[in-house]
């Protein structure tokens, strides 16, 4: 798939949800990262890494939880692997500005190649005041 679509010149992304799982209901996640059942969902981080850019959704009120869901990815994906993550501006995940931004620099640090908010059209206002907030905190 992902050559069919390089010969169109598209790049396709993968959105896994292995890590997201985890933590979807209450964004407390528990026990291993969700990268170690990402083959169990039929995801292979290390074979897919050199295909296309990788989205991880990890669903997680503690910002520490989102750096642990990525380094582990990357650990089974490889140092070059192109990983994004999704990240949920409000309930359950965040409930203040200053949370978001510390997952915005989580994702900074760790260095991913983007951060996708979901669900960014059924957001309430107060999440989208948030983000706004967070990405002012988080350029300081």
């Amino acid at each position: 798939m992902a050559a069919a679509a390089a010969r169109a010149g598209v790049t396709p992304r993968l959105l896994d949800l292995s890590a997201g799982l985890l933590g979807w209901a209450d964004g407390r996640p528990a026990g291993p990262p969700g990268a170690e059942s990402a083959r169990l969902l039929g995801a292979d981080p290390a074979a897919l890494a050199p295909l296309c850019p990788i989205t991880l959704t990890p669903y997680a009120r503690d910002p520490a939880r989102v750096g642990e869901e990525v380094t582990a990815y990357r650990a089974l994906a490889g140092g070059d692997a192109r990983l994004g993550v999704a990240l949920r501006p409000m309930s359950p995940d965040c409930d203040s500005a200053e949370n978001l931004a510390r997952k915005l620099g989580v994702a900074r640090d760790l260095s991913v190649d983007r951060v996708d908010l979901y669900h960014y059209g059924l957001s309430p206002l107060a999440a989208l005041d948030r983000i706004r907030q967070a990405r002012a905190i988080a350029s300081r």
